[in-house]
Formats: structure tokens, sequence, C-alpha cells
């Protein structure tokens, strides 16, 4: 069988960007109005509120293959949740349709920051996942945000140092044993859910990538300030 990934360049695909409907409609005007001053030439914004579904669906069933060709290791019942709550979608398709990657996203208005809840990239393709977060800069660095943040497992984490993300803190993902509930928590705090019956699954570390280190009323970014770097 032949596993080698299929090469993508700039003239193969394009992105999307859909709205989560399930959100009340106060945040969807905000969020709206959000990416309404983004525009950027190989990005395609949706306005269709059945898009986010739609794409949803298409992405669940994909995991019907054997490969688990998105999001491996990451649990489906976790996935789902992310769906949920995600303020939007980001996908990157292919000139056939194909969906090559896509991207959970949350746009924190207050405190200027994007926040990436999940980035999975079809396993047949290279550097889909590279391609994914150039993008997410380039649209916080449009809305004039400081900041891009996420939790990284244990794995992951030199990948996002490559792209210049660094880890400010250390946290632990904890399941409980008789509901299968998943909580990320900072390490120092963790032992108090273990005593609760909860298990650390993984390690990880929250990453921060700096669109600027100031903000516009010259004082520091208040995410910042609340950090302590611990690695």
């Amino acid at each position: 069988m032949n596993n080698q990934k299929i090469n993508i360049t700039t003239t193969d695909y394009h992105f999307f960007l859909s709205v989560n409907s399930n959100k009340k409609p106060l945040l969807k005007k905000k969020i709206t109005q959000q990416l309404s001053k983004i525009n950027i030439s190989n990005l395609l914004i949706l306005d269709d509120d059945s898009q986010y579904n739609s794409t949803v669906e298409e992405i669940q069933s994909a995991r019907l293959f054997p490969e688990y060709i998105f999001c491996k290791n990451i649990h489906i019942d976790d996935i789902d949740t992310m769906f949920d709550k995600a303020h939007i979608l980001l996908e990157i398709r292919l000139d056939d349709n194909t969906i090559a990657g896509f991207s959970l996203i949350d746009l924190e208005t207050k405190d200027k920051h994007t926040y990436i809840h999940l980035l999975c990239a079809n396993s047949n393709y290279k550097k889909v996942g590279t391609e994914l977060i150039n993008m997410v800069k380039e649209i916080t660095t449009q809305l004039g945000y400081n900041e891009i943040q996420l939790h990284t497992v244990t794995d992951a984490i030199e990948f996002y140092k490559r792209l210049n993300f660094k880890c400010y803190k250390d946290s632990c993902m904890l399941e409980r044993v008789k509901s299968g509930k998943i909580v990320v928590v900072n390490t120092e705090t963790s032992r108090e859910f273990i005593k609760r019956g909860y298990e650390c699954t993984d390690n990880q570390c929250l990453m921060v990538y700096k669109i600027r280190g100031m903000n516009l009323n010259g004082g520091r970014s208040k995410t910042m300030k609340k950090r302590r770097k611990t690695c």
C-alpha cells in the first residue's frame, strides 16, 4: 500500500469560514460583525446558516473510514463537544471540494485573542496544519487582536513551536473515570480533580502566538499579565 502523502500548492485549495448557527442571536451578530472586518483573497466567508452544520456532518462521516483521516488520537465525543462550543469553523478545501483540514475557533473580542479549540488535518496531505495556522494568523492580525491561544497535547508542542508559538503554562487533561467527562486544568490544581475521581490522560501546554506585544493603549496584554512562564 502506498502511504505517501500528497503535496498541495496554493493553487489547489481555498479557505472557507462559517458561523455556528446554534449560538445565541446576539453572539452570532457580534461574530458576524467581527468577520466583516476580514478581507483575504483566498478566504470566503459563508453567510448561509446551514453551512456550519452541513460541514460538521461531512466531517463526522469522514470518521467512518478505518484510517480516521481526521483528528487522530482525539476522542469522537470530545470533537463533537468542540463543534458545539466553537464560534466559527475554518475549512481548507481542495478544488474538487475535498476537505483537507479544518479548525474550530473562538473570537475572544474582550481579551483580543483568537482561541483554537481544535485543528485537524486530512492525513493524506502535507502541510495542511501549517496552512491552517497561517490563515488563523492572518485572520487574527486583520481583526486587530493581540494573540492566538490554544491548548495542545504533548505530541504537538514541537509542531507549534516551529510556527513560533511559545508554551506559557503546563496543564493536564483529565477524564472522570465514571462519566468520561473531560476537563483541562493547570498542573498545580490537577490533584484536586484526581481526588474527585479524575485521571490525567495527557499533559498539555497553553501555546501562545503573539501578533503584537502591546495593547493599543500602550499597556501589556491583560492575558500575559496573568501568566507565569513555566517552560
